[in-house]
């Protein structure tokens, strides 16, 4: 009998040490992102009940599944894309958690968020969750959560920040000191332990390295720093979740006496294609603006009666109205189809009638409107009226009743108010960009077998041109160009090839110049004055990135590669 007893224990015993599957689907900084992204692709999607329909299906592969929220699913505040007003980002947040309660959240933990309606809100409407907060004294929060699966249990806790202290007058415990009397109380309850935290990033380093029995962070910290969205300390696994809920994050995990084993972490997308949970969408208005209802190719949209259970996404044919593109129908580089594609994504039902800028007409309305330069879009005071106007304003001017779009709407590509200078080509170099070296060898070619004078200006763009030295780079350049003029273009064709390898001196010895001549003629006022003279040729057609030429000093394009028949058709004896 004895025998018999000690074989039983030998085989029950070990299923308290097998490896166990754990899936956690986490979201966090989502500020009650009810709606698919208004602005983005279709492949982006987003929104509540698309949500819902993929946690449920995960769920039904998944039988031991948490489903946990690190903080900040509360509407309003700078990082919140949809904020309207207070009253109705009060309104978003109800619906919001009636839907997270619909997909069955396991717990939540409080962010900075959750108090943007003050502590009676909070305090009414967390109560519908597990809230978890280890370190914040509310009503209806828990220190920490402990749920049950088969031969296994989870423990959860929640820290949020300091700030909320400021914010409110709520006590926010040490976060450390709180950490250890949770964790203290867990000890012989639980077998693996996942924290929810709203800190930042450095605080959950320090988490990860200290407190060893943490072997998940949840992290809804300021998303402005975040490295990267999954990093390893020591044993601990620290995730982040995608940024207004656009996408569903999983991690799959293979847990055995409190250490992950193996992991694997997954981003299920949430596209329009993905059905809407029915249940979900019942339970929430239609819309709250126009940009939560969904487009309709070729018809007008408005939410009506925002926010409320009556509220419907309603269609309409747009109205018509005609708007004028002054421009040059005889150039074939001068599109327009950009900007036009542009107004009418913003103003549907524009059409546009094109007037060649040498007519009377044009004329007549280039002096009328005071029009510097093309395209010129001149548009009926209508739009106005329209939704959209509102959130572009500071693209458009308003001239003697007509809506014109700035340049940088328009954009540009004739001035008509600088002097043409016949058989000249400025282009603006970056030096530091790979793809300058091919385009300046075919204009020096060009300007060579055409007999058109070539002239540099130099262009740095601040973010990508931290490496390097750009001021002495043109010093040396204009150095070159005051010693020996016939080498210039010779040496920027060596300095391109190998600036991010050598120094100037050896570019210089590559190109058979003298080096300390250039040198000293750097520190020279001709230097300068050509300095001061490419620094204000950028300001008057307001380049801001390289690769672009100036043609016959009035007409100007983008350029990645040269094609000699297309150029040379500002050149022809006219």
């Amino acid at each position: 009998m004895k025998k018999l007893i000690m074989v039983i224990c030998f085989l029950v015993l070990p299923s308290t040490v097998y490896a166990h599957k754990l899936t956690v689907v986490y979201t966090g900084n989502s500020y009650a992102s009810l709606y698919p992204c208004g602005h983005c692709p279709a492949s982006v999607g987003g929104g509540v009940a698309r949500r819902a329909t993929v946690i449920t299906d995960i769920k039904a592969k998944n039988p031991n599944i948490l489903i946990l929220d690190a903080g900040n699913f509360t509407a309003g505040g700078q990082l919140d894309e949809s904020s309207i007003n207070p009253s109705m980002d009060e309104k978003r947040s109800v619906y919001y958690y009636s839907a997270m309660q619909d997909m069955g959240y396991d717990a939540v933990n409080l962010g900075e968020a959750e108090f943007n309606f003050g502590i009676d809100f909070a305090k009414n409407n967390l109560t519908k969750f597990k809230t978890v907060s280890a370190n914040v004294d509310i009503g209806g929060a828990l220190p920490y959560y402990m749920k049950q699966f088969k031969n296994f249990k989870v423990g959860v806790i929640g820290l949020a920040p300091q700030s909320i202290h400021k914010s409110t007058g709520l006590k926010v415990k040490n976060y450390e000191k709180a950490l250890n009397s949770v964790l203290a109380e867990l000890k012989g309850k639980v077998d693996f332990i996942i924290l929810l935290s709203s800190l930042g990033e450095q605080e959950n380093y320090d988490i990860a390295k200290k407190f060893i029995d943490i072997k998940l962070i949840l992290s809804s910290g300021n998303i402005l720093n975040y490295s990267s969205v999954e990093e390893k300390i020591g044993d601990t696994i620290i995730v982040k979740p995608s940024y207004l809920a656009k996408d569903v994050r999983v991690i799959d995990l293979d847990v055995k006496l409190n250490k992950i084993l193996s992991y694997s972490i997954k981003r299920v997308p949430l596209p329009l294609t993905v059905n809407e949970n029915q249940k979900v969408m019942k339970a929430i208005p239609a819309c709250f603006t126009d940009g939560d209802c969904g487009k309709k190719k070729g018809l007008v949209l408005a939410c009506q009666n925002p926010g409320a259970s009556s509220a419907v996404c309603a269609y309409f044919e747009p109205q018509k109205f005609e708007a004028v593109v002054i421009t040059d129908i005889n150039c074939k580089f001068c599109s327009t189809q950009f900007s036009e594609d542009m107004l009418k994504d913003l103003f549907m039902g524009i059409n546009f009638k094109a007037v060649d800028y040498r007519t009377s007409e044009a004329v007549e309305l280039i002096k009328k409107y005071s029009i510097a330069s093309l395209p010129a879009f001149l548009l009926p005071e209508e739009v106005k009226k329209n939704s959209s106007f509102a959130n572009v304003t500071d693209l458009f001017e308003e001239k003697n009743g007509k809506i014109i779009p700035k340049k940088e709407l328009s954009g540009v590509f004739l001035f008509l108010d600088r002097k043409e200078i016949p058989g000249r080509i400025d282009f603006f170099l970056n030096p530091y960009k790979p793809e300058a070296l091919g385009v300046l060898k075919d204009l020096v070619q060009f300007s060579l077998k055409n007999k058109v004078s070539l002239n540099v200006q130099f262009i740095f763009e601040e973010a990508s041109d931290s490496v390097g030295y750009p001021q002495e780079e043109v010093k040396i350049a204009y150095a070159v160009k005051k010693v020996f003029p016939d080498k210039f273009n010779n040496y920027l064709l060596v300095r391109l090839g190998d600036i991010k390898t050598k120094s100037w001196v050896e570019s210089l010895e590559a190109a058979g110049l003298d080096y300390k001549k250039v040198k000293v003629a750097s520190n020279s006022k001709e230097v300068v004055n050509l300095i001061t003279e490419n620094e204000k040729m950028l300001k008057s057609v307001n380049v801001t990135s390289g690769n672009v030429i100036l043609v016959n000093n009035n007409r100007i394009f983008k350029v990645f590669q040269v094609n000699p028949a297309d150029l040379q058709e500002f050149f022809r004896k006219k």
